[in-house]
């Protein structure tokens, strides 16, 4: 059995609607921001990027995730420190509470400094290509890979738990 879900939040002062179990959530509230100053080549964040080092089934996960975003004319997604250590964190969570989840979900967007955060999270799917196969054939989830906003992300997993969370 495998299971997947997916959390999209863009900001412009709309009312939130939450819809969860296998479709898509979307929380719009406040107001766009720029790129934030920690996202700059010569950040902090930049430097913690150098220390993060995505497994291959996570680097696999992004390349495949990137290859069909190109395909559809979109940008590839760049690996972000924060991004990726909020992800990280998440991955664990779900895999220390055996729990497929979104908890957390606006407090990560929150963190992030981000106008427009998507989220995918996974259970028990054994190879990327299984994994992003399951999101591309989710309409919710397909919407967050194709997300034009986007422009950073962060691919974990944990067990056999994966999150999968982006930003621009």
């Amino acid at each position: 059995m495998k299971r997947t879900d997916c959390k999209l939040i863009i900001s412009g002062g709309l009312a939130a609607v939450f819809v969860l179990a296998l479709s898509a959530s979307v929380a719009v509230a406040g107001t766009v921001s720029k790129t934030p100053a920690w996202a700059t080549p010569n950040s902090p964040a930049a430097a913690a990027a150098k220390a993060v080092t995505p497994t291959p089934f996570e680097t696999a996960t992004l390349r495949l995730i990137n290859t069909y975003r190109v395909q559809r004319g979109l940008r590839a997604l760049d690996v972000h420190a924060k991004l990726y250590l909020l992800s990280k964190e998440h991955s664990r969570h779900m895999a220390a509470t055996n729990r497929l989840s979104h908890d957390g979900f606006s407090n990560r967007y929150a963190l992030s400094g981000f106008g427009a955060c998507v989220e995918n999270v996974a259970w028990n799917y054994p190879t990327p290509a299984y994994l992003v196969g399951g999101w591309k054939s989710s309409p919710g989830h397909n919407a967050n890979l194709l997300n034009s906003r986007i422009r950073y992300a962060g691919m974990t997993r944990v067990g056999a738990y994966a999150t999968f969370f982006a930003c621009g």
